[in-house]
């Protein structure tokens, strides 16, 4: 077992004390120090320490999608399938954390919910033959390129696929590298996306903006 320096459990304890208060999940906190963190070692530990977090038998698959703008970035965002989940909130759902200084923000918009309604940064389903998650990428970072993420694809059960549908375009996007990038506006913007997990490597493509829709200011 790596050992770590004195100073290096300060900068551990501290930041993660005050990223958790600041509202991240300890999930979230982890992977920022794993960024921070300079040295091989500490790294090392960290990250044994987010897979012993993260480990759970009853998760089914799970998918992480990543956000970079500029020198921001949001990395702490999962949606997957666990067999306790339920349709609309559980305890497994993890709300969205505020957002300071220059940002982009993915997020999951469950306004509809009867229970917690709110910007969640982590959603869980029960098992179903499909999925569909609208998630949001908002970011304050003018004429920037953000790049978006996609990890964990090969988790999913055999002959299922993940599409990704533009909602302001009303297209499909590309997921060939499991990325894809899209040019901020000038002013604050809000970018509508929807993830499709399936056994249809070809989804329907909506022709219509869905509920609770925010027309993005470019």
């Amino acid at each position: 077992m790596f050992s770590i320096s004195h100073k290096e459990k300060i900068f551990f304890v501290e930041h993660l004390y005050l990223m958790i208060k600041a509202g991240f999940s300890i999930t979230e906190a982890l992977e920022v120090l794993i960024d921070e963190a300079r040295s091989k070692r500490f790294k090392s530990i960290l990250n044994d320490v987010l897979k012993r977090v993260t480990e759970d038998n009853n998760i089914t698959w799970k998918l992480s999608i990543k956000a970079f703008a500029g020198e921001a970035k949001d990395t702490g965002n999962y949606l997957g399938v666990r067999e306790d989940a339920k349709e609309e909130w559980d305890q497994y759902d993890q709300v969205e954390p505020p957002v300071i200084g220059d940002y982009v923000a993915v997020f999951f918009p469950h306004y509809d919910w009867k229970q917690y309604p709110y910007n969640y940064t982590v959603d869980f389903r029960p098992p179903s033959p499909g999925y569909i998650w609208d998630f949001n990428v908002s970011t304050n970072i003018s004429r920037e390129t953000v790049d978006m993420e996609l990890y964990g694809t090969e988790q999913l059960p055999e002959g299922y696929y993940v599409s990704i549908i533009d909602l302001d375009n009303f297209r499909k996007i590309n997921l060939e590298n499991k990325s894809f990038s899209f040019i901020s506006g000038k002013a604050l913007i809000e970018r509508h996306f929807r993830l499709l997990v399936n056994n249809s490597s070809q989804p329907e493509t909506p022709t219509s903006a869905p509920e609770h829709f925010i027309t993005a200011v470019c």
